[in-house]
C-alpha cells in the first residue's frame, strides 16, 4: 500500500489534535455517598439512634474500588449525656448497615471526595471534648457531610439529636436532586 500524500498526513494529523483538544472527556465519578440513620428501637435501649454515610465505588483518577461508611459517635456514651467528651469517627460493619434505614444517595467527583475525607479526618481530630450531644454528635457530623456534597442542609436544634427525622428533613429539603429516584 502507498504512502499517502503529505497533504493527507497534514491534515490527518490535524484532525486527530483537534479531535483531541475539543473531544468530550470521559471520566465520570463514580463514587456514591449514601446517608443513613438507625433508630433506638433497632439497636436496643443500650445504645443512641445514629447517623451516618457510606462511600462506595471508583474514583475516576483510579485506584481501588471503595467501600467504607464513617460516623461519628461519643467513645463513652455515659459521659456524652453529662457534657463534652471524646468523639471518634468509627465504621459500623455490613450487618448494622443492612439494619439501618437508606435516606439518600448522591455520586459525587473526585474533589468532592477528596473535601469529604478531609471533613472526616477533621472530626477524628476533635480532641478530648469533640464530642457533645446538643452541639456536635453524628447527626451534625452528617449534616456537615451532606452540606459538602452539595445538599442544602439546615440545622435546626430541636432534630439534632433525631437522626431519622433530620435525614428525612434534608431528603424532603432537596428533592429536586432526587426527582424520579428511588430510594
Amino acid at each position: 500500500m502507498p504512502d499517502p500524500p503529505p497533504v493527507m498526513k497534514i491534515a490527518l494529523r490535524a484532525f486527530l489534535l483537534l479531535f483531541a483538544l475539543f473531544a468530550p472527556v470521559a471520566a465520570r465519578a463514580d463514587v456514591t455517598i449514601t446517608f443513613y440513620s438507625h433508630d433506638m428501637e433497632a439497636l436496643g435501649m443500650r445504645a443512641f439512634p445514629h447517623a451516618f454515610f457510606t462511600v462506595t465505588g471508583t474514583l475516576a483518577r483510579g485506584g481501588p474500588p471503595i467501600s467504607t461508611n464513617y460516623g461519628f459517635t461519643a467513645r463513652s456514651t455515659d459521659a456524652a449525656l453529662f457534657g463534652s467528651t471524646q468523639g471518634d469517627i468509627e465504621t459500623k460493619d455490613p450487618p448494622y448497615v443492612a439494619r439501618s434505614r437508606r435516606h439518600f444517595a448522591v455520586t459525587v467527583p473526585d474533589a468532592t471526595y477528596d473535601r469529604l475525607m478531609a471533613l472526616v479526618a477533621s472530626w477524628g481530630k476533635r480532641g478530648p471534648k469533640g464530642y457533645n450531644l446538643g452541639k456536635a454528635n453524628c447527626v451534625h457530623f452528617a449534616g456537615e457531610a451532606a452540606a459538602l456534597v452539595g445538599m442544602k442542609v439546615a440545622f435546626p436544634q430541636n432534630l439534632m439529636k433525631k437522626p431519622k427525622s433530620f435525614l428525612e428533613m434534608v431528603h424532603r429539603d432537596n428533592g429536586h436532586l432526587f426527582a424520579g429516584l428511588r430510594r
